[in-house]
């Protein structure tokens, strides 16, 4: 698998090695007038040999719902990533969830070791940049072989600085 440093090295980097929940973004379309300014999708596929098989739910294997937020979480910041939000700009790290957004979850299913395939859809709903740094607002869906499992709405990730953030800190004192 190829691990591209733009993605994968420094302070503002994609998930590696047990916790990246994507094998490969699959599609990725600009949408500059319509609702949704871009829509991606990307796969993963399940292998019964999955660490998280063998320790979630003792005689029940199944993925943590909450990877499934993860691999959306990753696909939104490959796209921050791939759209140069990063780009000159003093070091940036991922926060994820950001406050000014509220999150809404819903799920219906789960990703055993009997599925074959997780695809995420997303369609990101905006994005920006202010005081604290740039930022991505997206709407996703997990599907497992066809199926819509989760659906995920106001999902967020901001790029912060901890070098700024310590200059607003000390300007408000």
């Amino acid at each position: 698998t190829e691990s591209p440093p733009h993605y994968f090295a420094g302070a503002c980097r994609i998930g590696r090695d047990k916790l990246l929940m994507l094998d490969r973004v699959s599609g990725l379309w600009d949408r500059a007038g319509s609702q949704g300014l871009a829509a991606l999708r990307s796969e993963k596929l399940v292998r019964t040999d999955d660490w998280f098989f063998k320790a979630h739910f003792f005689q029940d294997p199944v993925q943590p719902g909450s990877l499934g937020i993860e691999a959306m979480i990753q696909l939104l910041q490959f796209y921050m990533l791939h759209s140069g939000m990063d780009k000159g700009r003093e070091e940036l790290r991922f926060k994820v969830i950001d406050s000014d957004w509220q999150m809404n979850w819903k799920y219906r299913g789960q990703v055993t070791p009997a599925n074959e395939k997780i695809e995420i859809t997303m369609d990101i709903i905006a994005r920006g940049e202010d005081d604290r740094g740039p930022f991505a607002v997206a709407n996703a869906c997990l599907w497992i072989d066809g199926l819509c499992i989760y659906s995920i709405t106001d999902l967020s990730v901001r790029m912060v600085s901890d070098k700024a953030q310590r200059r607003m800190n000390k300007s408000s004192i």
